[in-house]
């Protein structure tokens, strides 16, 4: 009878592990997304596209990323360069590292994700910040997404 347990068992784990397998290679591919959102009503409305109007005081820009790996605490590392058309660009966000040099400002955070698929947040620009097109370079848990481009216009 152990006998025929242990190779039951065998064959159980044998069995989980070609599942695990399975499911990694048809895992999703990490991405990133980036849209600019009208908040004025009840459900935040993507707009369709990357262009923010600092006159308009309603939007905000906001990323996500997923496909990857993810703590639902605060455990994932998320590193944001922003690379802005000025040295003006001043980015602030409570209880994250950041680092200017000329117009690349790197913010460093600890971040969580609410249902461990995917890590999101969002940004505000105001008439202060200077127009013009920015690149942001996201890096979550040590991944490195492609550039995601977007535009401050009046």
């Amino acid at each position: 009878m152990k006998k025929l347990l242990a190779l039951a068992s065998i064959a159980t784990v044998g069995a989980l592990t070609v599942s695990v397998q399975a499911v990694a290679q048809t895992a999703e591919i990490p991405r990133a997304y980036l849209s600019v959102m009208d908040m004025s009503g009840k459900v935040a409305k993507n707009t369709g596209n990357q262009i923010y109007s600092v006159s308009n005081s309603n939007l905000q820009l906001c990323w996500a990323a997923s496909g990857i790996p993810l703590e639902p605490a605060n455990l994932n590392k998320v590193t944001e360069l922003f690379i802005a058309p000025s040295v003006k660009a001043k980015f602030v966000k409570p209880g994250a590292t950041i680092k200017v040099e000329n117009e690349r400002s790197a913010i460093t955070s600890m971040m969580g994700s609410a249902d461990g698929k995917m890590i999101q947040t969002c940004w505000r620009f105001d008439q202060n910040d200077p127009l013009g097109k920015y690149t942001l370079r996201l890096n979550v848990n040590d991944i490195q997404f492609d550039d995601l481009v977007f535009e401050l216009v009046k």
